[in-house]
């Protein structure tokens, strides 16, 4: 490694080589981020030296070459500052070759730092400057990338449409990698619309090509996916098992952001297992990394998580205090399927608490926000909250209203755990208002679920269908 500049005289040509010597060695140790880590003080360095040396080249290179090496590790900041840098000389100089890419770069960045309207502004910029030089590579990225800020910020139909094009341009090219990634996409979106068993037909499309290329690190995304249709589903199992599949490829890659989501994820699984201080255990691992690296969206869905776990354990006053932070970071990002899932779950803790009016009224304002986001499975859990809410009030015919709503809704996409769920609901209501028959048929979906998928409850709600069964068992006239 040269020696770092330090007399005025050798300042210039010893900032060269510097520099120089770290673009070439990032694409010596292009996969290697032991290296990148153990060089990283050096390269922040010679990044700062940029300045004596007035080159619009080495600026560019220098921020390309080190983008993926910022982006694995999760260093959003320095990712933003090198490439709004590079944007900065691009458009003063005629060096125009690499805008496309650094606008790219650039709205990566601000999209993984919860910065959606800024990502927007630079995919858009991508977008008009591939077309314009009819890089139609560099089209196909920005489309897929505009997509996947339009699916975050909640617009499902706006994501679709931009992913078909990005999928038409793929298959046109014979672009696999692209292939691969536009079925993934394709997935997600089928995925938040409560479309479970199709997001899990574009999955497998995803996973066999990747499988076919060799890339792990997308391989690790797609059965990260594939776990997440499969618990949507209640397949509780088959996701727990394919989360930590996902999390220990990341932990081979080194991949610290995929680390934090893998484990989100596996929390998640726990945590719809009943196993809530496990699930806290994993939470607190993700949330230790995603502030360690700057992830705002891991920041807030790590909360979150912790939220609804301390809840769960009776814990309300470290739940709602989670949630409130959530609440934060997603009005910070213009995250609006984030503030709509942390309203969703402050209504729930004003229900445990009593505030059942505080509760109905959070839940009302998130049901308005998911049917303008079209997210059917979310509108379907609000639908059953507001149940669970009238319910409080002793109102079993508005309860069973909405829990119907709600069980229609999981019928039709295929969702086992809301069947479940809003089928025990129902029939609880329907006891009160003394239909034993009706109660016992709907609660023992519910048990019958429990019992598939080991939950930590399931002996409780079986003994409780029992009692239920010997109430309608001396019923007069009962059969």
């Amino acid at each position: 490694m040269p020696i770092a500049p330090k007399t005025s005289i050798t300042r210039r040509s010893a900032a060269k080589r510097f520099v120089c010597y770290y673009i070439s060695s990032a694409c010596e140790w292009q996969n290697d981020l032991k290296w990148f880590d153990n060089e990283w003080p050096h390269i922040k360095s010679a990044w700062a030296w940029q300045s004596e040396l007035d080159s619009v080249e080495l600026v560019i290179a220098y921020a390309l070459t080190f983008h993926p090496f910022l982006s694995r590790k999760g260093l959003w900041r320095e990712a933003v500052e090198w490439s709004a840098r590079a944007l900065q000389v691009s458009l003063e100089s005629e060096e125009q070759g690499c805008i496309s890419r650094i606008q790219t770069d650039l709205g990566l960045s601000y999209a993984n730092l919860g910065q959606l309207q800024l990502a927007i502004q630079a995919h858009e910029d991508s977008l008009k400057t591939s077309r314009a030089k009819g890089d139609t590579t560099g089209e196909a990225n920005a489309l897929c990338n505009l997509g996947t800020v339009y699916h975050r910020q909640g617009n499902l139909a706006r994501a679709r449409a931009l992913y078909e094009q990005y999928l038409a341009l793929a298959t046109e090219a014979r672009d696999l990698n692209a292939q691969a990634i536009a079925f993934s996409s394709l997935g997600l979106v089928s995925a938040d619309e409560g479309e479970l068993s199709r997001a899990i037909a574009w999955y497998e499309k995803a996973l066999a090509v990747n499988c076919q290329l060799g890339d792990s690190r997308r391989e690790a995304k797609t059965l990260n996916n594939l776990a997440l249709a499969y618990s949507g589903l209640g397949e509780l199992f088959r996701a727990t098992e394919l989360h930590q599949q996902t999390l220990q490829l990341y932990r081979e890659l080194g991949d610290r952001p995929g680390q934090a989501n893998a484990l989100g994820n596996l929390g998640i699984a726990f945590y719809r297992l009943g196993q809530f201080r496990r699930a806290i255990s994993v939470f607190e691992d993700q949330l230790t990394i995603a502030r360690d690296i700057g992830d705002l969206p891991g920041e807030a869905n790590a909360s979150n998580n912790l939220g609804l776990a301390h809840s769960q354990l009776g814990a309300l006053d470290v739940g709602l205090d989670y949630y409130q932070q959530r609440l934060v970071l997603a009005d910070r990002m213009g995250d609006l399927r984030g503030q709509a899932v942390t309203l969703n779950n402050i209504g729930d803790l004003y229900r445990k608490t009593g505030q059942v009016e505080r509760a109905i009224e959070a839940h009302e304002q998130v049901l308005e926000m998911q049917r303008g986001i079209g997210d059917r499975r979310r509108q379907g859990l609000v639908l059953g909250n507001l149940g669970l809410d009238y319910a409080a009030l002793a109102n079993w015919n508005r309860a069973i209203d909405y829990y119907r709503q709600a069980l229609s809704i999981s019928r039709q996409i295929g969702e086992l755990t809301g069947i479940a769920n809003w089928s025990w609901n129902l029939g609880l209501a329907f006891a009160e208002l003394g239909d034993l028959e009706q109660a016992v048929d709907l609660m023992q979906v519910g048990v019958d679920f429990e019992l598939s998928i080991g939950h930590s409850k399931a002996q409780e709600s079986l003994d409780r269908l029992r009692k239920m069964r010997l109430l309608l068992a001396d019923k007069p006239n009962s059969n």
